[in-house]
């Protein structure tokens, strides 16, 4: 009987520390550029709205690089490193990821990204 409640005592000590060890936090994934895109500066309509870019030609703001999507190649690569992306900010250059510890180590080497920070 004491051998039976040790055992499991300690199964469930295994399970939950590999709940513990496994679990997911969330990350700010600071991307250092947008380069490697298929917009153009030139052809705004194509990753902002009529109404933006209106905005833009009455306030005289010119249209950059910072207004292009994140790259797309940058955020696949985040999930296939085991990243969950949930939010992007294109004015940031950030993505908002679920992922272990383990993983945003692996996505901190990658060239694309400037770093990092728990969310």
């Amino acid at each position: 009987m004491a051998k039976n409640k040790y055992s499991c005592a300690l199964l469930i000590f295994v399970l939950f520390s590999q709940v513990v060890i496994a679990q997911k936090n969330r990350y700010a994934i600071y991307l250092t550029d947008k380069l490697d895109t298929q917009y153009a500066i030139e052809r705004p309509s194509e990753f902002l709205s009529e109404r933006a870019i209106q905005r833009r030609i009455d306030q005289n703001i010119e249209i950059t690089t910072q207004d292009f999507p994140i790259n797309e190649n940058y955020v696949d690569s985040l999930i296939k490193y085991g990243a969950d992306p949930y939010f992007r900010s294109k004015w940031f250059n950030v993505v908002l990821v679920e992922a272990t510890p383990e993983v945003v180590t692996i996505l901190s080497a990658q060239q694309y990204v400037s770093k990092y920070e728990l969310a």
